[in-house]
């Protein structure tokens, strides 16, 4: 364990409560009365609808809470002029949820005993990992899956492994993030509420992936329920991959190109039945489940003790993507799934028997 992380982070455990958060933040930055938004409601007219950068920046100014989208007074019976700065398209969304994210964290540094908010500055850990005396592949994973622990440790919903996705796109796609779309405004709120509380992390692991741009991995995690697997591994080791899967018959053949789609987060609903990939190993008693865990978990770049958020999800894309030769011993795939996840995961992934394909998915990417 690092000691220079045990020392500054975490004397006691976390609970983060982020509704509780989200009312605190309104109430106390909704203070102001009918007669102070009527008189600032002519300056902000005066703003273009184009400009809603500085709409974001007129609502800091004059004291008014960013998680509070819309402000309305009585100028007489039945005129109730409104100001608002609810975001109406996309790049608006955009606008409003770094101007949240950016504004909260400051929240946060500000006043971080209210919100039990402890933190390493993004340029401390930068600092730390170019004093690391490892090689670069090792010091990386090694910060990876500390800083994981870490951000698990404060109890946010893994959701946010989302942003750094939608951060390394260009351009950034909201669709990434998985907001409800019912409550655009709202909902980005809450992301912003707990991206916020980890931010120096994320960024940390963004800074992370960057400096393995040129090896064959990437940070790992799992897409947005819909989606399919996302690949740690670049084109030259997927083909090694897939190669070596159908000669150890643990898949049968299948093109590289559909095996790829799999794990390039495709919607998998459009995943037809060709589309698969057809698991060979079997047990006595059915499907080696144990192996194809192994197998997504190996290539998603996922840890051993990953968040238990991601169990369903897992399951969810595992049915769309996945069956076997003879495709009734799929059919209870769910409650297998399940079981065997978290009998893995209890034992760090340790069989204490191993059968053959699950020796083989560990030789595969040892």
């Amino acid at each position: 364990m690092d000691n220079y992380y045990e020392k500054l982070l975490y004397k006691d455990e976390i609970s983060f409560d982020r509704d509780k958060i989200w009312f605190h933040l309104v109430d106390k930055y909704n203070k102001q009365t009918h007669d102070y938004i009527k008189e600032i409601e002519e300056d902000f007219s005066k703003i273009s609808v184009e400009e809603y950068d500085k709409k974001l920046q007129f609502w800091v100014d004059k004291g008014l809470s960013p998680f509070k989208l819309q402000y309305i007074f009585t100028l007489k019976e039945n005129i109730k002029p409104v100001i608002s700065i609810y975001p109406v398209n996309n790049d608006e969304r955009k606008m409003y949820l770094n101007f949240l994210i950016d504004w909260t964290y400051n929240e946060y540094s500000n006043n971080k005993t209210d919100y039990q908010f402890e933190t390493i500055p993004f340029e401390n850990l930068k600092t730390h990992f170019f004093n690391i005396k490892e090689n670069k592949e090792e010091k990386i994973l090694n910060e990876i899956n500390t800083t994981k622990r870490r951000i698990k440790k404060t109890k946010v919903n893994s959701d946010i492994y989302a942003y750094i996705t939608y951060k390394e796109k260009e351009p950034n796609m909201l669709s990434d993030l998985e907001i409800d779309n019912k409550d655009m405004g709202i909902s980005l709120q809450y992301f912003a509420i707990e991206v916020s509380f980890v931010l120096d992390f994320l960024k940390y692991l963004l800074f992370l992936n960057q400096q393995r741009i040129t090896d064959n991995t990437i940070i790992g995690y799992i897409p947005p329920k819909d989606k399919s697997f996302k690949t740690i591994y670049k084109e030259d080791k997927l083909k090694q991959i897939h190669s070596s899967l159908i000669s150890s018959n643990i898949i049968s053949e299948i093109s590289f190109e559909k095996f790829h789609a799999i794990f390039s987060e495709i919607n998998v609903h459009s995943v037809k039945r060709d589309d698969k990939i057809i698991w060979l190993p079997i047990k006595t008693n059915g499907v080696n489940w144990e192996s194809l865990v192994l197998f997504v978990k190996e290539m998603c770049g996922l840890d051993n003790d990953f968040s238990d958020d991601f169990n369903s999800n897992l399951v969810y894309k595992i049915g769309f993507c996945f069956t076997t030769q003879d495709e009734s011993n799929f059919s209870n795939y769910q409650n297998s799934l399940s079981r065997v996840i978290k009998r893995l995961k209890e034992n760090d992934f340790n069989l204490k028997r191993k059968n053959s394909a699950f020796s083989t998915i560990e030789n595969i990417f040892s």
